[in-house]
């Protein structure tokens, strides 16, 4: 037992007389006097620097600290590098095609459908569609695999239980992650699981491309029309401008995301939210494009803003492309451009437009020039000249007129500065505002008015003229334009 004993004494004394060592060999290193310089030794010459690296040596790490600090958490991943920077663009016309980002939920018997039709699209690089799911159903993500192309799960930070806020909160996570992660390109094709598409859609956002690019009063391109509507419309080649945003198959640029909508992105209501010129002035001012006749078909009866009613009223008749003869063709873009959609080329041709147009007026016979009104001139075009503040939501007179001819029922939804142009009956049409807004303004083209009592000012009176017209032609007035198609 004593043995024992003194092993342990001789055991704990051998490990106070090492530490005592050890402390003093550390005392006496820390004041150790500084090494004197060196002389007769040959300097070096520095090592070489390339271009790409750092100007100057990065600054040596600080030293570690002594302890280790009490809740110490390892510390966060190093976030992902950013893309470079876009380059300057280019002064040749982009003929590669844009990345698409389709945005999907839980329908993949749409689905299979939207992405058939994409992929039939001329110019389509399979390699750069990515479907970004905001959803666990498993059979989307099958199908998208199935058919080779990239699936994204989306991850969108919590949000209200309502629609408009999950779906506001699913694009900017797709919006962002597709520009940050997916693709380096300058901008990229907007589309839903949805929709239908036309032969030549990517052609004309190559096209569309060419003119924003020319036009610093152009922010998007859009395929879609929204009284693109069986027929209302008739010319495939026909631009249109609009300073409503349209959506439903877009194209957007990473400056313009980057820049000025990703910071300020709207927690609901998104699409509201880009066609504010009063509250959030997201537009400033500036226009979309748009094809007369659509490239998007829209096949979606039920959704998060969607009821059958709704699509058989506005979406069931829209008038998509399907003629594959129709191409954009680049040696066709400066002058189409320059003519057809340049801002002093396109209000000239308007303005001539407005003042070669016959104004549609009441009589006793209601409003006869819609149709066949036995004249010698029985296809000149015509217009229907109102006077409605755009925010006045107690004031019905559009709404009559919308019903009457069958499109939207908002004013601003496919207008550019109040007017709206469309086909009726073999004729042309515009519908023309003497008010534009918000803020509300005279109508630039208020010195192309007829006389007042041309003007329809009142619901009233523009329903006293239906009437007319309903007990002559013997038929309902609502979708006139639509129901008459050509004649």
């Amino acid at each position: 037992m004593r043995w024992r004993l003194w092993l342990l004494s001789l055991i704990l004394w051998a490990y106070v007389g090492l530490l005592i060592i050890y402390s003093r060999w550390r005392t006496a290193l820390s004041r150790r006097p500084a090494p004197r310089p060196l002389k007769n030794i040959q300097v070096l010459p520095e090592p070489f620097v390339s271009p790409q690296s750092s100007a100057s040596p990065p600054p040596p790490p600080p030293p570690p600290r002594k302890g280790k600090p009490k809740n110490s958490k390892p510390p966060p991943p190093p976030p992902p590098p950013p893309w470079p920077p876009t380059p300057p663009p280019d002064a040749r016309p982009r003929t590669k095609a844009f990345p698409i980002l389709m945005l999907a939920h839980a329908r993949p018997d749409k689905l299979e459908r939207t992405l058939q039709s994409l992929l039939a699209v001329r110019q389509v690089d399979r390699s750069q569609v990515f479907v970004v799911q905001d959803g666990k159903d498993r059979a989307v993500e099958a199908l998208v695999r199935e058919l080779g192309l990239k699936h994204v799960r989306a991850r969108p930070a919590p949000s209200a239980d309502n629609g408009a806020a999950k779906v506001a909160a699913a694009y900017k996570w797709a919006l962002s992650h597709a520009f940050d992660f997916l693709t380096r390109d300058e901008a990229l094709v907007v589309v839903e699981d949805d929709l239908l598409f036309a032969p030549d859609l990517m052609e004309w956002f190559l096209f569309g491309w060419s003119a924003m690019r020319a036009d610093a009063s152009l922010w998007c391109v859009s395929a879609w029309h929204d009284n693109g509507l069986s027929g209302l419309v008739r010319e495939p080649k026909k631009v249109l401008r609009t300073e409503y945003f349209p959506g439903l198959g877009w194209l957007l640029s990473r400056k313009l995301y980057k820049e000025e909508l990703e910071e300020k992105w709207p927690n609901e209501h998104w699409d509201h939210w880009m066609r504010s010129e009063t509250v959030f002035k997201t537009s400033r001012g500036r226009e979309c494009v748009v094809p007369e006749v659509p490239r998007p078909f829209h096949n979606g009866n039920v959704g998060t803003f969607m009821d059958q009613a709704l699509h058989d009223r506005y979406f069931a008749d829209i008038a998509l492309n399907t003629d594959g003869a129709v191409g954009w063709p680049p040696a066709e873009w400066p002058a189409l451009v320059a003519d057809a959609v340049a801002p002093a080329a396109y209000e000239a041709r308007l303005r001539a437009a407005l003042g070669a147009a016959a104004p549609l007026r009441a009589n006793r016979d209601g409003l006869l020039p819609l149709g066949d009104d036995g004249g010698a001139n029985g296809t000149a075009a015509r217009a229907l000249w109102y006077s409605q503040k755009p925010r006045d939501t107690t004031a019905k007179l559009f709404d009559a007129i919308a019903e009457f001819v069958g499109i939207w029922h908002e004013m601003r939804r496919g207008a550019h500065k109040g007017v709206h142009e469309l086909w009726c009956g073999g004729r042309r049409l515009y519908l023309v505002n003497t008010k534009v807004g918000p803020p509300t303004r005279p109508s630039p083209y208020k010195d192309l008015a007829p006389k007042k009592e041309a003007i329809f000012a009142t619901a009233d009176a523009f329903a006293i003229a239906v009437r007319r017209f309903e007990a002559k032609h013997g038929r309902s007035p609502r979708g006139h334009c639509r129901a008459v198609r050509d004649t």
